[in-house]
This record gives C-alpha cells, sequence and structure tokens, in this order.
C-alpha cells in the first residue's frame, strides 16, 4: 500500500495518479514515452505514480528503455505501456478465463554495432 498520502488538487482537481490512471486507460497497450507522461500529471514522478498504480490499483504497467542516437550522442529513452486484462503475462477475458499468454519484448534494448 503505498504510505504517502494522496492530495487532490485544488477545487477538487483530479490526483496525479487519478490523472495517469486515466491517461494509460486511455492508450492501453501502447508504449508512451515518460516525458508525455509527465506532461500530462504535472509532475516528473512519473515512476513514483506507476509503482502506486502497480501496488495500489492493481494495474500492469511495463517499463522499458530504448536507446538511440540523436546528435551523435546515445541517448536513452524510458517509456510505458499500461496492459488491460493481463496478469503476470496471461491475459484473461472479462469472466477470467486465460486467453492467451504473453512473451513481451526485452525490458531493456540495447544499441546495435554499427
Amino acid at each position: 500500500m503505498n504510505t504517502q498520502p494522496e492530495f487532490e488538487t485544488r477545487a477538487g482537481g483530479k490526483t496525479q495518479n487519478e490523472k495517469l490512471e486515466e491517461f494509460f486507460r486511455a492508450h492501453p497497450g501502447q508504449w508512451i514515452d515518460m516525458p508525455d507522461l509527465a506532461k500530462e500529471i504535472g509532475a516528473f514522478a512519473v515512476h513514483s505514480r506507476v509503482s502506486d498504480l502497480r501496488k495500489d490499483r492493481g494495474m500492469i504497467i511495463e517499463h522499458k528503455n530504448t536507446w538511440a542516437t540523436e546528435d551523435g550522442a546515445q541517448k536513452i529513452f524510458s517509456r510505458y505501456r499500461f496492459m488491460p486484462n493481463v496478469t503476470g503475462g496471461v491475459e484473461l477475458d472479462q469472466n477470467g478465463t486465460q486467453i492467451a499468454i504473453h512473451e513481451y519484448e526485452p525490458a531493456i534494448e540495447m544499441p546495435h554495432d554499427a
């Protein structure tokens, strides 16, 4: 359980966790860049909020880092993906019946030598 209190924004607005959960549910199965998630919730505490959603709301949210060369420099990009109806790599239908077992992409994609 989350040990930090979750505060609402002024005038009864949504919490960062609520905003992030809503955004993930609107984009199931899509890899989303961390800066885009930070912009969506208005804070850079994305990893902490993802952890909250995993622990407190039971959401399956995957993370991966990808490498790319940009302007001659190696850069790492952090991405997240919400997988609805998936529990530990097993996809369930609405009744909880197993319908598929998923093999996921590796969590880290290393740069290839040119």
